[in-house]
């Protein structure tokens, strides 16, 4: 998809949607960020599991979720993904404790061996929203760039400018968003409780983090053009050219009512909005949506 195009339907959509803001939507990441932290700060170790070595450490993890967004929020890009690394290996380990199995817990275990224990009983731990691919490519994804590799070269590079920074910046703040609503996930599905508005909150900031891609693809300069795609794992680089099209597919349909995707996004934005309103967040959504940059 040639940039030109991309630029046609951003024109497109910021001009024929009044209320659009790329800004603002973005902002939905804010939101989001804010009600996850709050739910899992309700939950206690001993609702979710029986292994009481894991306390402190859970204490621990709302608190580096929070520094993790503050470093983004300050720009601090790649300390912020060596501490989101780390912190979702201890969300990893709280799933992998809370099993009841003997595990090899001592100064020797590797990292990664949390990982492979909740890939081996994800069923137990999780709903239908995460599969093993998604926990193994998320743990891959943060390794490369905590770990010096050309990736983290790349991304040193791109965050020198300003601009695509912030593209940079929404995009590992989705992430964080990931592994918040995982824990959230793996807690609701311990506590057998509904886990509805965890799903809705999630599909809402995969339609933003949609968005971000294709500002994204559509502002990178020819110089840049054979590094982005690296930003998103070597893995599979076909990943942009995908997401690019698939973006494209869902900014025509917003000029359509009759569309499937349009309809399906309004029907989530309202069902979130009702959850919201009664679980007490519509107040807390609302004035971060408000706020001045």
């Amino acid at each position: 998809m040639k940039q030109t195009k991309l630029k046609g339907y951003i024109y497109d959509l910021e001009h024929k949607n009044k209320k659009f803001s790329f800004r603002k939507t973005m902002k939905i990441l804010d939101v989001s960020n804010a009600i996850y932290l709050d739910l899992i700060n309700k939950t206690n170790i001993s609702d979710i599991s029986d292994y009481q070595k894991s306390k402190y450490m859970y204490k621990e993890i709302v608190k580096e979720f929070e520094t993790v967004y503050k470093m983004l929020e300050d720009g601090n890009v790649l300390m912020a993904v060596c501490l989101l690394r780390n912190t979702y290996e201890e969300v990893l380990y709280i799933m992998a404790t809370s099993l009841n199995l003997t595990l090899d817990i001592n100064v020797q275990t590797k990292a990664g061996y949390f990982k492979e224990i909740v890939c081996e009983h994800i069923d137990d731990v999780l709903n239908d929203n995460f599969e093993k691919e998604d926990i193994k490519d998320l743990y891959s994804y943060l390794s490369k760039i905590t770990h010096v590799t050309n990736m983290k070269e790349v991304i040193s590079y791109l965050i020198g400018n300003k601009k695509i920074k912030e593209y940079i910046i929404n995009e590992i703040k989705y992430i964080l968003i990931n592994i918040e609503s995982m824990l959230l996930d793996f807690i609701n599905k311990k506590c057998n409780s509904d886990n509805s508005m965890n799903n809705n909150i999630l599909l809402e900031t995969t339609y933003v983090k949609m968005i971000n891609t294709l500002y994204y693809a559509a502002n990178v300069t020819n110089k840049e053009k054979t590094l982005k795609m690296y930003f998103y794992g070597e893995k599979n680089q076909k990943y942009l050219k995908e997401q690019n099209e698939l973006l494209v597919e869902a900014i025509k349909s917003m000029n359509s009512s009759k569309d499937k995707i349009q309809k399906s996004i309004n029907t989530v934005a309202k069902e979130l909005n009702l959850q919201l309103k009664e679980s007490g967040y519509m107040e807390l959504a609302n004035s971060i949506l408000k706020s001045k940059d």
